[in-house]
């Protein structure tokens, strides 16, 4: 076993947001050319309360490496620990999926804002050895 960092306290992501707003500034402006205006608006609305929907979703606030594929994960919804099995994880540059078996959620996004620098390389190393 390495001696590297296996626990992880994420903070809020401001890429996250960012990204996300500006694919609904890009989705309403098309949409906008392309569509009757009342159909519009409604796309638009959906796409609000789609959004407020997933922002309500528990996120992940931390996670910790116990033995072989098991990890703790805390979320901010409580501050209960649950256990689950790390299966895969993809890596996208700019952000992290990290697909779990066994827990309350089967898929968490780790942006590269909510860690610092070297948690971020280890997490990419851990990432590439997965």
């Amino acid at each position: 076993m390495s001696t590297a960092k296996r626990d992880f306290q994420l903070k809020p992501s401001r890429l996250a947001l960012l990204f996300q707003l500006s694919l609904l500034i890009l989705f309403s402006v098309l949409s906008f050319q392309l569509l009757h205006p009342l159909l519009w608006l409604l796309g638009l609305l959906l796409a609000a309360v789609s959004y407020y929907g997933f922002q309500r979703r528990s996120q992940l606030t931390a996670l910790a490496h116990l033995d072989g594929a098991e990890w703790s994960l805390q979320f901010n919804s409580g501050s209960k620990i649950q256990r689950g099995l790390l299966e895969h994880i993809l890596d996208h540059q700019l952000y992290l999926v990290l697909y779990f078996h066994h827990a309350p959620v089967k898929s968490a996004v780790i942006w590269r804002d909510q860690v610092s620098f070297a948690e971020w390389k280890a997490l990419k190393t851990l990432a590439k050895t997965i």
